[in-house]
């Protein structure tokens, strides 16, 4: 697991904040492993790469969208965007970030 370098501090930040560092731990430990719990992480519809943790407890509804990349065997999930979520509809504007998301490319 790592971040994207543009949005890494703000990622970090949120984080490891004293109420969410417990539930990103058990995110974590989920995901690497190679659990599939779709109350936490879950592949976004009509995206190929870009996936959601979903940061859900004491009434939260934050997201942090990620790129899920294979590479020599291995998988990367890099965290991209914290995105407060408001609504069940994804707004137009976030929803072309995601599809920019899609398309970004990482080299190992």
């Amino acid at each position: 697991m790592c971040a994207d370098e543009k949005s890494l501090e703000t990622i970090l930040q949120y984080l490891f904040n004293n109420d969410i560092i417990n539930e990103y731990k058990k995110i974590q430990a989920v995901l690497f492993e190679g659990l599939h719990n779709k109350q936490l992480y879950q592949k976004l519809k009509n995206l190929n790469t870009v996936y959601e943790i979903r940061f859900t407890n004491n009434g939260r509804n934050d997201r942090i969208y990620c790129k899920q990349i294979k590479h020599s065997k291995k998988k990367y999930i890099i965290l991209i965007k914290l995105y407060n979520k408001k609504s069940q509809a994804i707004p137009k504007n976030i929803s072309k970030q995601l599809k920019q998301i899609d398309n970004y490319e990482y080299n190992f």
